[in-house]
């Protein structure tokens, strides 16, 4: 049983399935108690099942990863976590700017807090949150590069555009989030200018530790992920140019 379990965790790794990771870690786990109980005696067994509980949840949680991520304000590590990632790709060809939907106070005030672990990496940034209405609309911590047509967009409730999912800026942003256990997610935006990345804070997701579209598409083009190119659009021109297509 334990043979099968740790199986089913690396195909959970590879795939993103954390629930799936957690069903074999209970399997693998439950092996090895089974194992122990057998080859202690009956006085030590009383308390064993509280020890393998506490054991399980543990282990499962450091190796999968699969905690529920909470917006907070940001601690002192979690900041220069944020920096370490942004700082070896310098800003200053771009301008990043923050934003957040109007009357979302909450969203905002989170939002702002993260214009100056940005400008102290020595990237180019908007000194204040934007308050913008977008098109599509979205949950979670959005990243957003010029692409698409908007009268097309306005149109058209499938349009969308694209870029390249290899891009070192995207890459090196991306990063800086997932240092602090956040997986972004990636968008167009025809009125964005060509020399500018907008992070648009939306409503908080349940979980903003669980992987979006940007991330498998990233893994994907980095060769850590196998299998069909995961992106949305699975054209060929997707795929042969790890393009992003929203």
């Amino acid at each position: 049983m334990g043979g099968i379990a740790l199986l089913a965790d690396y195909l959970a790794f590879t795939f993103g399935a954390s629930w799936l990771a957690w069903a074999a870690a209970f399997l693998f786990w439950m092996a090895i108690y089974d194992y122990a109980k057998s080859k202690t005696s009956p006085l030590k067994r009383r308390g064993a099942p509280i020890g393998a509980a506490l054991v399980l949840i543990l282990v499962t949680v450091v190796i999968t990863g699969s905690f529920v991520i909470k917006r907070h304000t940001l601690t002192t590590k979690e900041r220069t976590r944020f920096e370490s990632a942004l700082k070896p790709q310098k800003g200053g060809d771009l301008e990043v700017q923050m934003a957040c939907a109007p009357g979302d106070e909450k969203d905002c005030v989170y939002a702002e807090q993260f214009i100056r672990p940005v400008g102290d990496s020595e990237w180019k940034v908007q000194a204040y949150v934007s308050r913008l209405l977008l098109t599509k609309p979205l949950d979670g911590i959005m990243i957003y590069r010029r692409g698409g047509n908007r009268d097309y967009t306005l149109q058209h409730y499938d349009a969308g555009g694209y870029f390249n999912s290899n891009e070192p800026h995207l890459l090196a942003m991306q990063k800086a989030f997932q240092s602090i256990h956040i997986e972004p997610n990636v968008g167009t935006d025809p009125d964005i200018p060509e020399n500018a990345m907008m992070i648009y804070v939306g409503p908080e997701r349940e979980n903003e530790a669980e992987p979006t579209d940007l991330t498998k598409s990233t893994e994907w083009a980095l060769g850590k992920r196998i299998g069909p190119f995961p992106g949305k659009r699975n054209t060929v021109l997707c795929r042969r140019f790890n393009l992003f297509c929203d």
